[in-house]
């Protein structure tokens, strides 16, 4: 058998990915960081949106944004920020919502992890809830080679410890 060139066009490039996220309601807003797996010789775009999933835009919950990335030769990070709303009066006391951030649309480069699941922590039943030591939690996962993201928004006070967590889980 021979082997041809297709029709296409290949594309070779990094692979963008953004990940999952776990924020209080009270934080105000949460920053998505997309990420390419190497820096590329070319400019690399990608569009973004929000979606809703439990959780409601229009000031809501959140404030639902839609946009372009563009990564310049060598930049391997980008922020999308999404404002948060505080909304006690629309919520189901103790429950947490959701909104999704998603990713399409590359150029230079190829799409990973396209989707990212904000889940929103109701914090209107109380608080703030004193944190445990964080160092032995971040210590284990590290040893278990999981890739700790950790949010912290300065001069909010005392707030539930987030951690973000990217890899593979397995008990």
């Amino acid at each position: 058998a021979v082997i041809g060139n297709s029709d296409g066009t290949s594309v070779v490039g990094p692979t963008i990915t953004v990940a999952d996220k776990l924020v209080s309601e009270s934080d105000g807003y949460v920053d998505l960081v997309v990420r390419l797996s190497a820096p590329s010789s070319q400019p690399v775009t990608v569009a973004y949106a929000t979606q809703n999933a439990t959780a409601y835009d229009s000031n809501y919950d959140y404030n639902a944004v839609s946009g372009t990335l563009n990564f310049a030769a060598g930049e391997t990070t980008k922020v999308v920020r999404v404002q948060l709303g505080d909304t006690a009066s629309y919520d189901t006391a103790g429950l947490s919502e959701q909104f999704r951030l998603n990713l399409s649309a590359p150029t230079n480069a190829v799409l990973g992890n396209t989707t990212a699941t904000v889940t929103i922590v109701d914090d209107d039943l109380g608080g703030p809830y004193p944190a445990p030591s964080r160092q032995p939690l971040l210590d284990a996962l590290g040893a278990a080679g999981v890739d700790v993201e950790v949010e912290t928004h300065p001069g909010r006070g005392s707030k539930p410890l987030v951690i973000a967590l990217f890899g593979d889980i397995r008990a």
